[in-house]
């Protein structure tokens, strides 16, 4: 007779096995911890023992077992929710980010599999069934979302927003403050506080990201490089650098000057015929906001009190712009301005510059890696350089679409929701994120060792800056980027034409925020 495990057991298995179990990618899944911070299928419905029968199983067949790579303990809450569904809103395509949060059926490709199988899991544990809804398009979403609750309808328990489009939303009290939800154990490492603590304004925080949807990976930047480049300049690959602490803006112009080259060309102009070699090949119309995180310069910081306060009036900031036009030199062949059509050869789209050896750097979030992926290119991944080696850490943010949970007001069932959440977010933490690093860095069915350890450099200490996140100082980054790619560094005068716009938008989201008090 085969004896079902108590809950205690299973935990206690758990726990142990958790604590013996040390191999490569636990360390990398806790670098982050010593780092400084910046800123529809169906369930089976059955009784308590069968519930915990599943668990044990689940636990059993983690992928931590196969990887050897542990987690945290985890205590499994003992619930049946009698096949009720968890229903999520969610886009079905984002600009060829990782969106997915169901499939169907197992396809072969390891992490689509791996996200199915944690669904199942997870269902047959709490008898549920995960539904994903959805919506091609982010908007609609919006519009859809909004007359539901304004309508005071249960439709949905967890809806994906980004927090540029979905801030209106906020304002007008269509989401729950998350950290009011005991299910959701925020503090855990399934959870990215540092993102979720850069949206927490005036003591509310309607904004959360989790492991549960990996577009919180593929939309965060970092820098590419060609490491063939750097094997024919006798350069050393900055991974080391990274690894010191000494991978700074001056080191990044060391290279970019390294790698430039007109190579018979008369000029810097595009030629997909031509010869010549840049230091970066960037998306043209936000680079610069990236490199200003990384060097801790802010549009917008919050204070003790959560409320926002303008920030690029500073000294700190106009340094920032004079070291960074340096770097975005177009005239000297330093940083090129990609076309935007990624892979246009005519039109110099980015990729295609950095893909076809044209440049050493290039500026894109880590989704470009799968892109990257077709083609014969030895490349790495590194964070985006700190100021100079006395600032502590390196900082990364997000593209302002990244995708965030939030929870509506008219969810009947909370608690039931944050609870599935949470253990789905573990789910994806211990099974589906290790998956996610090896296929990310995979090319050509090689594993590169090191591109795998900057990754948790890379999403150790990830932020937003509120201004460039929920668009207030859109007008004056693009005003400074035009300046950058000319060469320029006069931003003083700029900054002070629009500070006004900049705070009274800030002022509008905080007085909405108040109102719901």
């Amino acid at each position: 007779m085969k004896i079902i495990p108590t809950k205690k057991e299973i935990n206690m298995k758990v726990n142990d096995r958790n604590r013996r179990i040390a191999a490569l990618l636990l360390a990398i899944l806790t670098v982050s911890v010593t780092l400084m911070s910046c800123g529809g299928g169906g369930g089976v419905k059955g009784g308590d023992g069968d519930k915990t029968a599943a668990q044990a199983e689940a636990a059993e067949t983690t992928q931590a077992e196969e990887t050897g790579s542990t987690a945290p303990p985890y205590n499994y809450p003992d619930v049946d929710y009698e096949g009720a569904s968890f229903r999520v809103y969610n886009p079905g395509e984002m600009w060829q980010m990782y969106v997915d949060l169901d499939h169907p059926e197992q396809t072969g490709e390891p992490l689509d599999d791996e996200v199915f199988k944690r669904n199942r899991r997870v269902e047959e544990m709490l008898n549920i069934t995960v539904d994903e809804i959805e919506e091609a398009d982010v908007h609609k979403i919006i519009s859809t979302a909004s007359a539901s609750i304004l309508a005071g309808s249960d439709d949905y328990d967890v809806v994906y927003v980004g927090a540029n489009l979905g801030q209106s939303m906020a304002t007008n009290g269509y989401f729950n403050d998350i950290t009011k939800l005991d299910g959701l154990r925020l503090d855990e490492p399934w959870y990215d506080r540092q993102l979720l603590d850069s949206l927490s304004v005036a003591g509310k925080t309607f904004f959360g990201a989790s492991d549960f949807h990996l577009m919180i990976y593929d939309a965060s930047w970092p820098l590419f490089f060609n490491e063939d480049m750097l094997t024919n300049l006798n350069m050393e690959f900055p991974y080391e650098m990274v690894r010191k602490g000494i991978w700074t803006i001056d080191r990044f112009a060391e290279y970019q000057k390294a790698a430039v080259s007109p190579n018979g060309d008369d000029g810097w102009a595009w030629n997909m015929n031509g010869n010549c070699v840049y230091g970066m090949s960037t998306h043209g119309d936000n680079a610069h906001n990236y490199f200003f995180y990384s060097t801790m310069a802010r549009f917008i910081e919050l204070d003790k009190d959560r409320l926002p306060v303008f920030k690029a009036d500073s000294e700190l900031f106009y340094d920032r712009v004079t070291r960074i036009a340096a770097l975005f030199d177009t005239k000297a062949g330093l940083t090129f301005k990609g076309h935007t059509s990624d892979f246009s050869a005519e039109l110099g789209g980015y990729f295609y510059v950095f893909a076809n050896g044209r440049a050493l750097f290039l500026t894109i979030g880590l989704k470009g890696a799968n892109q990257l992926r077709e083609y014969d290119l030895a490349f790495g991944i590194v964070p985006f350089p700190k100021y100079d080696e006395a600032q502590e850490e390196y900082c990364t943010t997000t593209s302002t679409n990244v995708l965030l949970f939030t929870i509506p007001v008219t969810c009947a069932a909370l608690e039931r929701t944050s609870v599935v959440l949470d253990v789905l977010s573990y789910e994806s933490y211990v099974n589906v994120k290790p998956v996610f690093y090896e296929t990310t860095v995979q090319q050509k069915g090689l594993r590169n060792e090191n591109s795998i350890e900057m990754l948790d450099y890379l999403f150790a200490n990830r932020g937003m800056d509120l201004g460039v996140q929920l668009g207030w100082a859109t007008s004056l980054t693009n005003s400074i980027r035009t300046l950058l790619y000319n060469g320029e560094d006069g931003a003083a005068s700029i900054v002070e034409a629009q500070r006004n716009a900049v705070e009274a938008k800030a002022a509008a989201y905080i007085e909405a925020l108040e109102k719901q008090a």
